[in-house]
């Protein structure tokens, strides 16, 4: 390709070529600047149309959950009527404090959005628009490295990138959303604009707790490469200081978690702690670099660096970037998520990975030339397009993988019938009512001050919502807990032999809603 496009960069300019610039100039048509911008907000708002269709598609098939949509709308809906950080459905019957699970703070901000329609298809809503728009930043900071047409066609290529589609179809996450706050923080960094860059600092601070290790990881390279070294400096003081505040003295106030079991094959004598951690890959590094040295986490690590042609590697200081996705994901141990691509914390790795293309970009034109340069922008274009038709959303659908499940793209009438009916016996509970269902039927009635999922038993609760192919091994246990009485609760809506509906009333025995319930009972598999 660098052969190629330096030769034809060598050939004379076609007349045609050059009579119809002269003629664009001529009619002034909008510039060359304004029309790749275009392309840019065009290519976005497809995306952002596309994937907020088809991710409330999958919200009607059911292919959504209690953990995570559930949590995340019950969460808001709290929110908005003066409750932030309580979740039933994470922490039942009361609601606990969210904070304890992680330091999501841009529930706050989220709020006035929230509140214009409150409901779980705003979020996943929200989340479609967040990522496409984030090719908008990613577009204006990579012209002020680059020539316009290559920083449109990195922006573009971003939305064709497969490890942002899977976290796009798996519910929703605030560490997803953190690739359209990045993207301005780069260009507020390359435009020197001071306040923008504190805003976005605050708000990546806001999404999550390990996002400031995201953002030592920069600071670090701003400082060791002498980019913005005071800048570095700052960001990676300030950082590292927020995280500490966060993880070990604001979240352990509001309740234990267990994220930090995630390395539970790396504590040293069984001391559950990150400082455990540390202290295995210090004294013990053969043991910790066995346990990077998986088939799982290559084709992890292949899978994020393949379909940028491994330009993120082009220079060592680009890897201080990567650290932090490092940390979160490929040293993990025993907890799959981490590394599939399918699941939000490929966002540590995919702003960075794109800022450091741009940057290897650079040096590639610095040390070898412009013709080089294209060329290697030509080789990511081609290898990134063939790694979306294969693992992303947009060019086929036949194997595309979100969260743990197979996306279908199609809702089939039956799956339109399920959802009608579930729409009916969900509008027979009303909204003041406490709701616990299953798994799938979660998302859909968690915007209510109490709902619960029925993988934990809530207790006593007004209404049980339950789908019969949803009662697996994680609600078995509770449904039959919650039925334990017989007279407790009465069947109030069926649908299909599917969709039961139960409400919490005396049930007389010899009435025909005891007998509706037995069937119901009988039919779910419960004693």
């Amino acid at each position: 390709l660098r052969r190629c496009v330096a030769a034809v960069a060598a050939s004379p300019e076609p007349v045609l070529v050059k009579a119809f610039s002269r003629r664009l100039v001529g009619l002034r048509r909008p510039t060359p600047r304004t029309l790749w911008f275009v392309l840019v907000v065009l290519a976005a708002t497809a995306y952002a149309i596309y994937f907020g269709f088809y991710t409330i598609r999958n919200h009607h098939r059911l292919g959504t959950t209690a953990f995570d949509l559930g949590i995340y709308d019950n969460m808001m809906f709290n929110a908005i009527h003066g409750h932030p950080f309580r979740a039933t459905v994470l922490f039942p019957p009361d609601g606990g404090n969210n904070l304890a699970s992680h330091a999501e703070f841009g529930v706050l901000w989220f709020i006035p959005f929230y509140a214009l329609h409150p409901g779980a298809q705003t979020m996943l809503i929200a989340q479609a628009i967040l990522l496409g728009f984030a090719a908008v930043p990613l577009y204006l900071f990579a012209a002020t490295q680059l020539p316009r047409p290559m920083a449109a066609l990195i922006a573009v290529g971003y939305l064709c990138f497969p490890p942002l589609h899977g976290p796009n179809f798996y519910d929703f996450h605030w560490l997803t959303l953190t690739p359209f706050f990045h993207f301005w923080l780069f260009w507020a960094i390359a435009t020197r604009r001071r306040w923008l860059t504190v805003v976005m600092i605050v708000l990546l601070y806001s999404l999550r707790e390990d996002v400031a290790v995201d953002l030592v990881g920069l600071g670090l390279f701003l400082l060791l490469t002498r980019l913005r070294p005071r800048l570095g400096l700052w960001l990676t003081v300030v950082s590292a200081v927020w995280f500490a505040v966060d993880r070990f003295v604001i979240m352990p106030l509001a309740g234990s978690w267990y994220f930090q079991n995630l390395y539970s094959g790396l504590f040293a004598d069984g001391v559950p702690s990150f400082g455990s951690v540390i202290k295995t890959i210090l004294t013990n590094p053969l043991f910790f670099l066995t346990t990077l040295m998986t088939q799982t986490k290559l084709e992890y690590v292949l899978h994020m660096l393949v379909p940028l042609a491994f330009l993120p590697l082009r220079r060592f200081s680009l890897i201080l970037l990567l650290l932090p996705a490092i940390f979160f994901t490929i040293m993990t141990t025993g907890y799959s998520p981490t590394t599939m691509i399918s699941f939000q914390y490929t966002n540590h790795w995919t702003p960075f990975l794109f800022l450091a293309t741009v940057l290897a970009l650079v040096v590639i034109a610095r040390t070898m030339n412009g013709s080089a340069q294209v060329a290697a922008l030509g080789t990511v274009l081609i290898v990134l397009a063939a790694d979306s038709y294969t693992f992303g959303a947009i060019f086929q659908h036949k194997v595309f993988v979100g969260g743990f499940s197979k996306i279908e793209f199609e809702m089939t009438p039956a799956e339109q019938r399920r959802y009608a009916d579930l729409e009916d016996l969900v509008a027979m509970i009303p909204p003041q009512a406490s709701v616990a269902a299953t798994e799938n039927e979660a998302a859909h009635i968690s915007t209510r001050k109490n709902a619960y999922a029925l993988r934990i038993a809530p207790g006593p609760v007004d209404y049980l919502l339950i789908g019969k192919s949803h009662v697996g091994d994680l609600s078995r246990g509770p449904l039959i807990a919650a039925l334990a009485d017989r007279s407790a609760y009465g069947l109030v809506g069926q649908r299909g032999g599917e969709l039961f509906l139960f409400k919490r009333q005396r049930v007389s025995a010899g009435s025909p809603l005891e007998a509706a319930t037995a069937s119901a009972r009988r039919m779910l598999g419960v004693p």
